[in-house]
């Protein structure tokens, strides 16, 4: 998670990022699962920062090294309306 948040917040479209893992529950093992949220601007700035070098770079030596599985979900919260007080 740290190092998610040190190589990625370097890219300059990416407005914010928030990462996690899953909490065990019922002491079941959890299988250190990780989740990036990213927000972007606009879907011209995401393509951005997913092709930019530092990005690239993460992908390379964090994520697949360490990862089984990678699923990407996007969202596009309503245009114009600001969903802070909603």
């Amino acid at each position: 998670m740290v190092e998610s948040r040190i190589r990625i917040l370097k890219i300059q479209d990416v407005l914010s990022l928030a990462c996690g893992k899953k909490i065990p529950l019922d002491g079941h093992d959890a299988f250190h699962d990780l989740f990036l949220a990213l927000e972007f601007e606009n879907s011209l700035k995401r393509k951005a920062a997913f092709d930019h070098p530092l990005y690239h770079q993460f992908e390379t030596q964090v994520l697949k090294p360490n990862a089984q599985k990678i699923e990407v979900l996007e969202f596009e919260m309503d245009p114009g309306k600001d969903v802070r007080f909603s």
